[in-house]
């Protein structure tokens, strides 16, 4: 399969069946991303961005309830965020005017969760936001470890969180607080950010995986290129289910971190990035690739 290399101000992703390899400046990426078997287009939405420069990179995975018109609206108004906030290294924004625009949906029953990462690589640091989503999975090579980005796991609890809404999916509660935090991202780690089916996937035993064992799965597939991880995990879960059926629609994103890929962006490259971020955004012409157009 071809690697993919992202341009500046370009938006990949979409809501349809895609298997892609992505590079960006210190990242290989895999992204698959199936409907519910016999359908064309699901309820999962990914995409991945790259700033005008060429510095600050940004993956997302979202779960939309419901399928149709109402999905696809969710879609275009992810990639509208996504291209209005795409130079902006603080994502707490662009989730918050998210989670305003899906409270316009919630009446008709629609709600999401989501994740979000944003790469930042001058500082080589990943900024993790998450709105009531499976929490992602880290790599870190230095420990050779798999741990889930538990969010608590990284933020020093106050006295008034409890009372505080924060992190919710977006569209329950207008006004909810969204925070970030950061991992301290070393060389040849990685960051899985996947949709709930892999960790609802149910045995014939009714087992079920949950993000234990999606952990447990991810430490024995071994530690290659981005792809080759993918595929290796998509398989061990689907020798989880065995004969089960899939139940749902299924987006997995793989983020390797290598400092020895570097940007194949040339000056022209960066100089129309930077003057499309200065164009309107409904002027500006984002790529947008959706299989299901």
């Amino acid at each position: 399969m071809a690697t993919r290399p992202l341009q500046c101000m370009e938006i990949l992703g979409g809501l349809g069946r895609r298997e892609e390899r992505i590079s960006v400046k210190g990242i290989d990426a895999f992204l698959l991303s199936e409907p519910l078997p016999g359908h064309e287009s699901g309820g999962d939405v990914q995409y991945a961005s790259m700033c005008a420069a060429g510095r600050i990179s940004r993956f997302a995975v979202a779960d939309v309830s419901g399928h149709g018109d109402a999905v696809a609206e969710f879609g275009v108004g992810l990639r509208d965020l996504m291209r209005r906030f795409i130079n902006t290294p603080n994502q707490e924004r662009m989730v918050q005017a998210l989670n305003r625009e899906m409270g316009e949906l919630v009446e008709h029953g629609i709600f999401a969760t989501f994740v979000i990462m944003t790469w930042f690589d001058p500082t080589r640091q990943a900024f993790i936001c998450s709105a009531g989503h499976p929490d992602p999975l880290w790599y870190s090579a230095e420990l050779d470890q798999w741990m889930a980005l538990s969010p608590s796991a990284f933020k020093r609890p106050s006295r008034d969180d409890a009372s505080r809404m924060v992190n919710l999916p977006l569209g329950i509660i207008d006004g909810t607080e969204y925070e970030q935090f950061t991992v301290p991202i070393g060389d040849g780690d990685f960051i899985v950010l996947y949709t709930d089916h892999y960790i609802e996937a149910r045995s014939s035993s009714g087992e079920m995986l949950g993000v234990d064992g999606l952990r447990k799965l991810a430490a024995e597939c071994g530690i290659g290129d981005a792809g080759e991880f993918g595929r290796h995990l998509e398989a061990k879960v689907a020798a989880h289910l065995g004969s089960m059926p899939i139940e749902d629609d299924r987006s997995l994103l793989v983020i390797r971190f290598d400092p020895g890929i570097q940007s194949r962006l040339s000056w022209l490259d960066r100089i129309r990035g930077m003057f499309m971020a200065m164009v309107p955004a409904s002027f500006a012409k984002s790529r947008v690739e959706d299989l299901t157009a």
